[in-house]
C-alpha cells in the first residue's frame, strides 16, 4: 500500500499534509544526501533521500542548499536509472524540525503532464518524458517561495533538515511507482495511500469509525457515509461530499487512511478523486467543458476499482487494521487559480504578484 505517517490523514502523508502559505504539508523519511558548504548560521542544513529497491529515479546531485535564499536558489537533479521513460514525477520535500498542526511542513514537486499522475494511464506520445539516463532538475515552485521565505526568516533552526521522496513515478504505460510499490494497471495491487459513525455492526462485532477532517470556511463537507460496516466495504463504500462554497468545484483530491494498517514509512491509505486530472494544479484555469460540482451539489466518492481488490485481500488478512477510517480532502481547485491546499485557502495569481 501507498505509505503515509500518521496524519489528519498521499498521501502521498499518503502524507501527512497540510500548508505553508501554499506548501503541502507531508511526513517522510529516507537516506542521507549531505551538502558540505557552511549555512549562515554555521550549521549545515542536511538533506536525506529515502530510497527502496529498483527505484528508478535518484538523485545525481542537490545544488544551493546552503544558500541564504535556498527558497529560491534549490536544484535537485534527478535521473532516470529505469529502462523506459517517466511520464509523470510528484515528489515531496518535508521539514521534520518544522511543526504543523498535524505533522511537518513540506512541499511538493511535480514533473509532466498532471493527467499521467494516474500510473493506470497511457501517455500521449508528445507527453514531456525523462529518458532512460536522462535527467530532469527540479525546483521550488514560485507558488511557495514566498511562504517558505518568511518562515526560514522566522525560524531558521526549523529548516535545518530536509527529507525528499518520490510519491509517484508514472512510466506513461499502465504501470509505475505510488511510493516503494510497483503499480500494473492490468494485475490487482495494494496501494497506499467532525468524527462520523456508522451505527450498525461489523462482521466481527466491532465498529468501523469514519472521522472527517474539517477546517473553518471548508468548502466541501462529508454529507454521508454509506456501507463502512459492509464485509465488502472496499467495493461498496460511498462517501457523499456537497459543495457548500459559492463556487463551482473542478477538482478534489482526497484521502482515505488506515490509521492502524502499518506501512513501511507509516500507514496505508488510498486517494480518492473527482473531476479533471489537469486541474489538479489549483493554478489552472479550468475549460468551460471540463466537469465540476456547481453549488450545493453533490458527488459520491468511490473507492477506484485499481485499489479494490488489494483492499480485500488486506482487510481478510488483518481485518483489525480496518476498523478506523481517516478521511481528509488534500486540494480542492475552483479552476480560477484559486483553491485549497487541506486548509490553506491558495490564490496563485496574488502569490505570483509578490513573488
Amino acid at each position: 500500500m501507498l505509505p503515509l505517517k500518521a496524519a489528519f490523514g498521499t498521501f502521498t502523508t499518503l502524507l501527512k499534509v497540510l500548508v505553508i502559505c501554499a506548501s503541502l504539508i507531508v511526513s517522510i523519511k529516507g537516506a542521507l544526501i549531505m551538502s558540505t558548504a557552511q549555512s549562515p548560521s554555521d550549521e549545515e542544513r542536511k538533506f536525506k533521500s529515502k530510497e527502496f529497491p529498483d527505484m528508478p529515479l535518484r538523485v545525481r546531485k542537490v545544488k544551493n542548499l546552503q544558500s541564504e535564499t535556498w527558497p529560491n536558489d534549490l536544484k535537485i537533479e534527478v535521473e532516470n536509472v529505469s529502462n523506459k521513460p517517466i511520464y509523470f514525477i510528484n515528489a515531496v520535500l518535508e521539514f521534520p524540525d518544522d511543526p504543523a498542526p498535524n505533522g511537518s511542513s513540506g512541499i511538493k514537486f511535480k514533473f509532466g503532464n498532471p493527467e499521467n499522475m494516474d500510473t493506470a494511464r497511457i501517455a500521449q506520445p508528445d507527453d514531456e518524458h525523462v529518458d532512460p539516463g536522462k535527467t530532469v532538475v527540479l525546483t521550488i515552485s514560485e507558488i511557495y517561495r514566498k511562504g517558505l521565505t518568511v518562515r526560514q526568516q522566522k525560524l531558521p533552526h526549523n529548516f535545518k533538515k530536509l527529507d525528499f521522496w518520490f510519491e509517484i513515478i508514472s512510466f506513461g504505460d499502465g504501470t509505475g511507482y505510488e511510493g516503494s510499490q510497483l503499480l500494473d494497471s492490468k494485475k490487482p495491487v495494494l496501494i497506499k495511500g467532525a468524527l462520523m459513525m456508522s451505527t450498525a455492526q461489523s462482521p466481527s462485532g466491532q465498529e468501523r469509525k469514519f472521522k472527517s477532517k474539517e477546517f473553518p470556511d471548508m468548502p466541501v463537507r462529508v454529507r454521508q457515509v454509506k456501507n463502512v460496516q459492509s464485509e465488502n466495504w472496499p467495493n461498496e463504500l460511498q462517501i457523499e461530499i456537497e459543495n457548500v462554497s459559492t463556487k463551482p468545484i473542478y477538482f478534489i483530491n482526497a484521502v482515505l487512511s488506515f490509521p492502524d494498517d502499518p506501512a513501511p514509512n507509516g500507514i496505508s491509505g488510498i486517494l480518492l478523486q473527482y473531476g479533471r486530472l489537469e486541474n489538479l494544479d489549483i493554478a489552472r484555469v479550468a475549460a468551460n467543458g471540463d466537469e465540476h460540482l456547481g453549488p450545493g451539489e453533490t458527488t459520491t466518492l468511490v473507492i477506484s476499482d485499481t485499489y479494490k481488490k488489494g483492499l480485500v485481500t488486506k482487510e481478510k488478512k488483518a481485518p483489525q487494521d480496518f476498523k478506523k477510517f481517516e478521511f481528509w480532502f488534500d486540494s480542492i481547485s475552483f479552476g480560477n487559480g484559486t483553491g485549497f491546499q487541506l486548509d490553506q485557502f491558495v490564490d496563485t495569481k496574488k502569490l505570483k504578484n509578490e513573488n
